[in-house]
């Protein structure tokens, strides 16, 4: 009987850990230093905004640098992507440890 109830805990305790395991996937990244004319598109609304240091930048979001701009876009603690002036990049996929932009 108490393997039984202990089977039960463990599926019980394992089905949270399987859903948190899923939305874990989502990558988030961040404008991590910023000169000059910096701006962001938002994927979901389509506005364009002036970009600030730090922003959040999700999946389908574009950046976009001015004539004498750059920025760095900061992924995770290791990978990073630096923009030089007149550059445009979507981030198509940001999942973790996975990457796509165009």
């Amino acid at each position: 009987m108490r393997g039984l109830q202990g089977s039960r805990w463990l599926l019980a305790l394992a089905v949270p850990a399987i859903l948190l395991a899923q939305d874990a996937g989502r990558g988030v990244a961040r404008l991590s230093v910023m000169s000059g004319e910096v701006s962001i598109r938002r994927g979901d609304s389509g506005d364009q905004i002036a970009a600030a240091l730090n922003a959040p930048l999700v999946s389908t979001d574009r950046l976009y640098t001015g004539a004498t701009s750059r920025a760095e876009v900061q992924f995770d603690y290791a990978n990073f992507l630096r923009l030089a002036s007149n550059a445009e990049v979507r981030f198509a996929e940001l999942l973790d440890r996975r990457y796509q932009i165009q």
